[in-house]
Formats: C-alpha cells, sequence, structure tokens
C-alpha cells in the first residue's frame, strides 16, 4: 500500500489524508457520542448534541487508533476485543479532551470557540462547569465498562497530570517571575500528557512491547509539546478570521508562553522591566497588548518557538523508528508534521 510522505514534504499535509487509514475507526467512535453521554434529561441532552456539533480535528483519537494499527502493521481483525478497546479508548481521550475545553471555557470566559458560541456563553458558567463534570463521570464509567484495568490505569494518571497542568497555569497568570522550565512543565502536563497516553494506550491495546509502548508514549508527549508551542505561536500569527479571537489573547489573559518568555530572556534589564511593568496591569489594554507583540517579534520569539517546535517533530518521529513500515506509521510521521505546520 502507498504510504504519506515523512518530514521531507515541503508543504502541509491534507488531514483527510493523514487520518485515511483510521478514518472508518473515528467514523465508528462518532457514534459513540452520543451513545456515551446519553441521557432522559432534555437539557443535559439538548447541550451534549450541541457540544456534538462542535468537536475538533480529534486528534487524540486520532493518535491512539494510528499507533494501534501500527502497531499490528495493518493486520487488524476488527471483530476482536482489542479492536473495540481501542475504538473505546480513542473516544474516551478524546472526549476527555472535550471535558476540559468546557471548563477551559469558563476559567476564560471564552463566548466562541471553533467558530460557535460557547457552552458558558449559551447556559451560564455554573451550569456548563456541571457538564465538563458529567463528561468525565461518563468517560470513566465507560472506560471501567468496556476497557482493561492497564488501559484505565494510564489514562487515569494522564488525566490527574492534565489537571494538574491546568491548575498550574491558571496560578501563573501574570506572573512574571516565571521561566522557560515551568512553561515546559505545564504544557508536558496540560497538553502533552493525555496525546502521550492516547498513543501508549493504543500500543497496548496492540499487545507491543514495553519498549514500543515507551516509544509511542514519548512520541506523543513530544507532539504534545510542540502542538501547544504551535498553538501558542497562533495565538500571535494566525488570521484572526481562522483564530476566532485577536490576537494576543494570551498575552492579554496573561499566559506567558514560548515566544514571550524566551524574548524576556534575550532582551536588556530595562526593556524586560518595561515588558514586565505593562504585564503587571492584569487588564492590558489593546495598546498594552500590541507593544507586547511588537516585543516579541523584535527578540526573535517566534523564530525561536518555532524551531523549538519543529525539533521537537523530529524528536517525536524519531521515536517511531522501532514500528514496521505502514500506512499508520506514515500517517503518524504525517500528523506529527502537520501539528506545527497547520495555519489555524
Amino acid at each position: 500500500m502507498p504510504s504519506l510522505p515523512a518530514s521531507t514534504n515541503p508543504r502541509p499535509l491534507d488531514l483527510a489524508q493523514i487520518y485515511a487509514p483510521v478514518q472508518q475507526d473515528l467514523d465508528r467512535t462518532d457514534g459513540l457520542f452520543e451513545e456515551v453521554l446519553a441521557t432522559d434529561n432534555e437539557f443535559v441532552l439538548d447541550m451534549v448534541r450541541y457540544l456534538g456539533e462542535t468537536q475538533g480535528k480529534k486528534v487524540r483519537a486520532a493518535l491512539c487508533l494510528l499507533s494501534y494499527r501500527a502497531c499490528l502493521a495493518g493486520a487488524v481483525q476488527m471483530d476482536s476485543a482489542s479492536y473495540r478497546q481501542s475504538l473505546v479508548t480513542a473516544e474516551a481521550v478524546e472526549l476527555i479532551h472535550n471535558a476540559t475545553l468546557v471548563h477551559d471555557d469558563v476559567i476564560d470566559d471564552s463566548d466562541t470557540r471553533r467558530g460557535r458560541k460557547t457552552l458558558n456563553y449559551r447556559w451560564g458558567n455554573e451550569i456548563t462547569v456541571l457538564m465538563g463534570d458529567f463528561i468525565f463521570a461518563r468517560v470513566f464509567g465507560l472506560l471501567a465498562r468496556h476497557v482493561s484495568p492497564q488501559v484505565i490505569q494510564i489514562i487515569s494518571v494522564a488525566t490527574d497530570r492534565l489537571c494538574e497542568g491546568e491548575i498550574q497555569e491558571v496560578r501563573a497568570r501574570f506572573l512574571v517571575t516565571q521561566n522557560q522550565a515551568e512553561y515546559y512543565d505545564i504544557i508536558s502536563k496540560k497538553t502533552a500528557a493525555l496525546m502521550a497516553v492516547a498513543c501508549e494506550a493504543g500500543g497496548l491495546l496492540a499487545g507491543a512491547d514495553e519498549a514500543v509502548q515507551s516509544a509511542l508514549r514519548d512520541y506523543g508527549a513530544n507532539v504534545g509539546v510542540a502542538f501547544q508551542v504551535a498553538d501558542d505561536l497562533l495565538d500571535l500569527t494566525a488570521p484572526e478570521a481562522k483564530l476566532g479571537k485577536p490576537n494576543g489573547h494570551d498575552i492579554k489573559e496573561g499566559k506567558f508562553t514560548l515566544p514571550l518568555l524566551h524574548s524576556l530572556k534575550v532582551c536588556s534589564r530595562e526593556q524586560r522591566n518595561e515588558v514586565q511593568e505593562v504585564l503587571l496591569k492584569h487588564e492590558l489594554a489593546p495598546h498594552d497588548v500590541d507593544f507586547v507583540m511588537d516585543f516579541i517579534r523584535r527578540h526573535g520569539g517566534i523564530a525561536h518557538a518555532q524551531k523549538k517546535a519543529e525539533e521537537l517533530v523530529e524528536q517525536a518521529k524519531a521515536r517511531l523508528a522501532v514500528l514496521p513500515d505502514s500506512t499508520a506509521k506514515a500517517s503518524l510521521l504525517g500528523l506529527a508534521d502537520y501539528i506545527i505546520e497547520r495555519d489555524f
């Protein structure tokens, strides 16, 4: 079977092409969404349906399913227990991700996500927080019924790390003394942990040995950190029409991302003091955000973060050398490239 080109591809790969080996699997997980969150409560069901209409690219589900297929080199028995568990696990990690986004929108007081009004905008913060809790409860009930204890254990640990990272990020807002090590610690938990476990679980369910599971976990962790760095760059560089919000939103929210942290590290003491004084306002006006964005551009913050994301992707792809060649493996390579080449 033909395989996708790897990192030498000079243009962003098409996501549909990358997902091709698992598209039928992903279609099957779509049916699980409303099934898992089904309820006789019409009010809650309205929220479930609305949330289902705003699902994103399903990157975490794809990572799980591609890892599962890559370990089996395409020889998947679709009537096997492990295949059924891979579908459930893929949907579970995606639902966990969606639950965190529901909570994030409340924390950030966001009114739009993926071009649509958020749940908290439509139903209020109190109900939306409880909706996120409802999703978490249903996910772990699903896993308990259908997935092996080993998978439940690693997903539980990853969810714990994710929540810890979210807490750290909120606590670090407008904290001008934070550094790059703290930034990487936060994003390795809040973003990368779930991607890493999605890949590791795929390998575990496929019966891969511990070395392969470890390689997949490392691949997912590096891809996850690169994904967040790329997201942080998009906040500064993406067209606002695609981003769905003004550039510099992270700056306004007091989030110290890699482009800003690098710029603060390499600038003069006087420049650092000037920028920190602006950030300590906590309530930044548009001209304050523009000032910080210009500071980042002048001190190479964007170029540094882009280079770091590219290095992380190369490290991730190198870990896949333990896998046999297959279209699924090629898609894992392609997905790593796509993550840092996307424009929204």
